[in-house]
Order: structure tokens, then sequence, then C-alpha cells
């Protein structure tokens, strides 16, 4: 089995000195340090710091262990942006966010012209997710997700499944998968995922249940989440689809990843997916 080092440019790393390594690409740059006793005997650990800038490297953003397989945020990119070239649709914008002040998880949304539009929401567009990690805490992934209206955008990570790979050299999982056929899926079975998210009315119950979710990102935001599904609703019955784009709204303009992972694993919660897509995502 390689170790770190012995995988290092292979991977994609430069070499600075026999135990420090570098990597820089569009959307940053991380070192990692070898890590040694106070009587300088080498452990099988690197220290990981991350940065939108290599000549800025902050904080330590924590330890990989000698097993840990090092893959570039632009490379996960680049996979995805090949393979939605070949579909032939162009690309809308892209979006990307970053756990400062480490800068070690990595968060990019690629919005595509595939538009499918609703008689009461306008434009939906899908949109494809790239995650992955320089300390080892997450998997490189790459999941599907909508953008409503242009505005509200929300991705799944759970119930239509996603393609990743593990950070280990142990692991056998490779980062593969034709990303371009979700563009399809999407437009056969969008329309049926509103219908069935509009025509489920919700109990005070429910409405309650999801909110005390959100108030474990802040009480803040529950309040204005509460707001905001009132002037929705105008007293009438809320529905799955009302506190969907309620909670959505809401993580789409929030800056902190682990708050916006939170609020948009809420958001996933309360949809109803037509079974049809899910097994169609995830190849049954």
């Amino acid at each position: 089995m390689e170790t770190f080092v012995e995988r290092a440019e292979k991977d994609g790393l430069s070499i600075v000195s026999e135990r420090t390594f570098l990597y820089e690409d569009t959307y940053g740059a991380v070192r990692y340090e070898g890590v040694k006793t106070q009587s300088d005997v080498s452990l099988p650990y690197f220290a990981v710091f991350a940065s939108k800038d290599s000549q800025k490297f902050g904080r330590l953003g924590g330890f990989v262990s000698d097993t840990y397989q090092f893959i570039g945020n632009e490379s996960v990119v680049s996979k995805v942006k090949e393979s939605i070239e070949g579909t032939g649709k162009p690309i809308l914008s892209e979006r990307t966010f970053l756990n400062a002040p480490r800068f070690t998880r990595f968060w990019h949304e690629i919005e595509v012209k595939n538009i499918v539009s609703t008689p009461t929401d306008g434009d939906i567009i899908p949109q494809l997710t790239v995650q992955n990690s320089y300390d080892g805490t997450g998997v490189a992934r790459v999941s599907f997700g909508i953008s409503l209206m242009g505005n509200y955008r929300i991705t799944f990570r759970t119930k239509m499944g996603s393609y990743q790979q593990i950070h280990t050299s142990k692991s056998k999982t490779v980062l593969t998968g034709v990303f371009g056929s979700f563009f399809e899926i999407f437009n056969e079975n969008i329309n049926d995922l509103i219908s069935s998210n509009s025509s489920k009315q919700l109990s005070e119950e429910d409405i309650m249940k999801a909110l005390d979710l959100v108030e474990e990102s802040g009480k803040k935001k529950r309040e204005e989440i509460s707001v905001y599904l009132a002037e929705m609703t105008k007293n009438n019955p809320v529905t799955n689809w009302n506190l969907f784009l309620a909670i959505a709204k809401f993580s789409s303009k929030e800056g902190n990843l682990n708050t916006k992972v939170l609020l948009e694993n809420i958001a996933e919660r309360v949809l109803i997916v037509p079974e049809k897509m899910i097994k169609a995502l995830r190849g049954q």
C-alpha cells in the first residue's frame, strides 16, 4: 500500500520539501505538512493548511493520515463539466462556497440551461453540486439539485442519491457517473415532483416539527422562515411545496456552509420525491 508521500505527485500535489506538499487551482490552495514528535520523529500524519490564496495560509485546518487520498477541487469540477458539455447544454451559472476561515471544505453549484416551466412557480432549472474536502471530513461527491425561478437553490444528497469517492487509499470507490443523464430524468419527472408536493397539506404539528429543526441553525432563521411562509400562504393551508420553498429561500442566501447544509437537509426531508425519479437517478 502506497503512503501519502509516495502518492503525492500522482494525486496532483507538488513537492515543496521531503514531507511538505502543495496544490493550487482556480478555487484556492492547500498545503500538507508532515507531523513530527518533539524528538523529531516523523509520524504518519499531515497538518492541513488551506486558503483562497497560496501566499496567505492561515490557521490549522486539521490533520489527515497516511492513508488519505487527495482529490483536487478542480479535478472533480472538471469531470462534471465535461459530462455536461457532452449533452450540448450550456452552463448558465456557477457558484463556489468555502468554509472560511479554514477553507478545507468545498461546495460548487452548476446550473444548466434545461428549463422546465410550471404555471405557479416559473422556471425550474436543473443543478449539479460538487462537494469535496481537503481535511478528510467529507467525501468527494456530485449531487443533484434544482434552482427555482433562478433565485432559490437546493441540493439533494439523500433521497435522489449521488456519486461519490471516499478520501482513502483503501477505498475501491471511484467518482464516475454519466451526470448528463440527470437532465433527461429531470425533464420527465419535475412536474410530478411539484404537483405531488403542492397537493400535500401539512398539519400544524408537521410544520412545527420542521421549524424546530430549522431553529437548530438559529432562532432568527426560524422566525424569518415562519414570516415568509405566512406571506406565501396568506392564511391558506400550508403544503409541502410551500414549506420547501420557504426553507430553500433562506438556505440559498446562507453564507455559512455548515448552516447551509443543515437547512438543505431539512428542505429535502419535507419533500416528496416521485419513486420513479429516485429509481431512475439511482440507476434502478
